[in-house]
């Protein structure tokens, strides 16, 4: 019986221990920055930091400039800035792959106007400075969706640039064609979504002015899965589409145009997902929020066998 009782208790210290390795955790080499740690980043207050000449300095005085270093409330503590980092929820988040390095205020405005090519040059774009944000709409712009007006004082922060928010584009769906996909590819586990019928499928997008008025209709090209009825954009057409946009309706009055969609997006055709790709001569890109719903729960194998939880787990609290 000791024997027998000395077992089980071998047996659940082993669970116990295979349960605590299952959970993710940092980076080893990653650095939790504490209270302090990000106090001491901000910097002094005043700030001390030079207005170097290659950032653009802008008269709009509805979004941030280098003047507004000088604001004391950039310096006060929020209950935001001092909570502590999420652990990553699985193996494959950011924190979990990559010992992200700490970087200060100062370090970042160096970084951005002594590196070759300097992102933010005075006369980056002579016909205009806004950075117009498109929202592109499958369905509707849902309640999970990230707020559009908290985007625009994001980006202007970021960029030091005026930023503002284009009338929705709408993607409708013109012609899905189905391929009988009955075999899983090699190494793929058979799953309820594997025998799912999926194709090719060809949309439309809508684009408006200002005023409502629809001034454009072009296709993009995608694929559709019928069992699931899910769709994925390819991003290419996507973002010819965005730049013929900006040439003929937006091109004397913004810095570039940024896509925002809740559309699930893919480059190639191995592709699982695709988070968002740019035009950088053209002056366009596109972004979607689709894979970073904190509930989401997807295959690692198949771009349309995904869900979501019903509830926050603990990870995401």
């Amino acid at each position: 019986l000791e024997c027998l009782f000395n077992l089980k208790d071998l047996t659940s210290h082993q669970m116990t221990k295979r349960k605590r390795d299952d959970i993710p955790s940092f980076h080893r080499d990653f650095e939790i920055p504490t209270n302090d740690d990000r106090t001491a980043a901000l910097g002094s207050f005043p700030s001390t930091l030079p207005r170097p000449d290659a950032l653009w300095q802008s008269t709009d005085q509805n979004h941030l400039s280098l003047d507004d270093l000088d604001e004391k409330f950039l310096y006060q503590p929020t209950t935001q800035v001092n909570q502590k980092i999420p652990k990553p929820r699985d193996e494959l988040d950011w924190l979990a792959q990559v010992p992200e390095e700490a970087q200060s205020l100062q370090q970042y405005v160096e970084f951005l106007t002594t590196r070759s090519g300097k992102r933010l040059r005075p006369v980056a774009n002579a016909s205009g400075n806004t950075i117009c944000l498109l929202p592109i709409i499958t369905d509707e712009w849902t309640a999970t969706a990230p707020d559009l007006q908290s985007l625009v004082r994001m980006t202007q922060a970021f960029f030091q640039r005026p930023a503002t928010v284009l009338k929705p584009a709408v993607i409708v769906t013109k012609k899905t064609r189905e391929v009988k996909n009955n075999r899983p590819s090699r190494g793929q586990q058979r799953s309820k979504t594997t025998t799912a019928k999926c194709g090719s499928a060809k949309f439309d997008i809508h684009m408006y002015n200002q005023d409502g008025v629809q001034t454009s209709k072009g296709p993009i090209i995608g694929r559709h899965n019928n069992g699931t009825n899910k769709n994925q954009f390819q991003v290419d057409s996507l973002l010819d589409r965005l730049a013929s946009f900006r040439e003929n309706d937006h091109k004397d009055n913004n810095f570039c145009i940024m896509g925002v969609t809740l559309g699930d997006l893919y480059d190639s055709n191995d592709d699982l997902f695709c988070a968002g790709m740019a035009y950088g001569g053209s002056k366009v890109a596109v972004f979607s929020f689709h894979r970073y719903h904190p509930h989401m729960k997807m295959s690692p194998q198949t771009w349309w066998d995904y869900g979501y939880t019903s509830k926050q787990t603990a990870t995401d609290k």
